[in-house]
C-alpha cells in the first residue's frame, strides 16, 4: 500500500500545480470577460446559489428519510454510555446525520472549504462503522475507541477491502479507492495549498470575500460528494440491519431507498 500512497500523493500534488497553472493563466482571459460584461461575475454567483440551494433541499430530504433508521437503533442501547457495538455504531451514525446538517449549512452560505472538513468527518466515521461491524464486540480496536484512542483511517480501509471483496473472483480495488477519497478531503482538514486555492476568487484576484468561488465549488465539489456520501450512508445503514441485525425488512427498506437516490 505505501506505494499506492505515493500516487495519491503525486496526483494530488499534480492537481494542485495545474490548478495554479490554471489560475495563472487564465488572468487575460478573465479581464476580457470582465471588461464586456460587468455582471457576470454577480450573475454566475446567483446562479450557483440557487443550484446549492436545490441540491440543498434534495438532499435533506434523502437525509430526513434515512434518519428513523438511526434512531431506531437507540432501542438497542439500554445505557447511552455502552459500550457496545451498536452503541459505537447509533452515536456513529447520529455523527454522521449532524455533519450532513453542518455541510448543508454551510453549503448554502458558500462556505465550501468547511463543508468539506464535515464530508472528512463523515468519512471517518462510516470507516469506523464497518470496521467494527467486520471485526466485532471483542476485536481492541472497539475497546480502544470506548478508551478515547484515535483509529487510524487505514485500519477501516482494509476492514472494508475484506468486506466487499469477500467471496468475490475479481478483486475490487476497496482500499485504494477509499484511501484516495480520503486523502483528497484531507486537504480540507489540514489546510493544505490544494485547499487554500479553492478559497481564491478569480474574477477578483484575491480571496474569496463574497462567495463567488464557494457556491461555485458547493454546486459542483462538495455537495456532489456530499450525495455520493449519502448514498454510502444507506449503504452502512444497510450492513448494519442485514449483517449485524439479520433485519432484511429494514434492509430491502433502505434498498428501496437508496435505489430512488440514485
Amino acid at each position: 500500500m505505501p506505494a499506492e500512497l505515493d500516487k495519491i500523493k503525486e496526483r494530488l500534488r499534480l492537481a494542485t500545480r495545474e490548478h495554479k497553472a490554471l489560475l495563472v493563466g487564465q488572468e487575460d482571459e478573465i479581464k476580457r470577460i470582465l471588461e464586456s460584461d460587468s455582471h457576470y461575475v454577480s450573475r454566475e454567483r446567483e446562479s450557483n446559489r440557487q443550484a446549492v440551494e436545490t441540491r440543498i433541499a434534495e438532499l435533506q430530504g434523502l437525509l430526513e428519510t434515512c434518519k428513523p433508521f438511526v434512531i431506531r437503533i437507540k432501542s438497542l442501547v439500554p445505557n447511552i454510555s455502552d459500550e457496545t457495538i451498536e452503541a459505537a455504531c447509533y452515536l456513529l451514525f447520529c455523527q454522521v446525520v449532524q455533519h450532513f446538517e453542518a455541510l448543508f449549512v454551510l453549503a448554502a452560505r458558500g462556505l465550501s472549504i468547511p463543508a468539506g472538513e464535515m464530508l472528512r468527518a463523515i468519512d471517518e466515521a462510516l470507516g469506523l462503522i464497518l470496521l467494527f461491524l467486520v471485526e466485532g464486540q471483542d476485536h481492541p480496536n472497539l475497546k480502544k475507541w470506548f478508551e478515547g484512542e484515535t483509529i487510524p483511517n487505514s485500519r477501516a480501509r482494509k476492514a472494508a477491502h475484506r468486506f466487499f471483496n469477500e467471496g468475490r473472483s475479481e478483486v475490487w480495488p476497496v482500499e485504494e479507492t477509499q484511501a484516495g477519497i480520503y486523502a483528497a478531503l484531507s486537504k480540507y482538514s489540514h489546510v493544505s495549498y490544494a485547499a487554500v486555492l479553492e478559497s481564491i476568487d478569480v474574477y477578483a484576484r484575491d480571496f474569496d470575500w463574497y462567495r463567488v468561488a464557494g457556491f461555485n465549488y458547493a454546486n459542483f465539489g462538495s455537495l456532489l460528494f456530499a450525495q455520493e456520501m449519502l448514498r454510502a450512508t444507506i449503504t452502512h445503514l444497510k450492513q448494519f440491519y442485514r449483517f449485524h441485525l439479520g433485519d432484511e425488512e429494514s434492509f430491502r427498506e433502505l434498498e428501496r431507498i437508496r435505489t430512488n437516490a440514485a
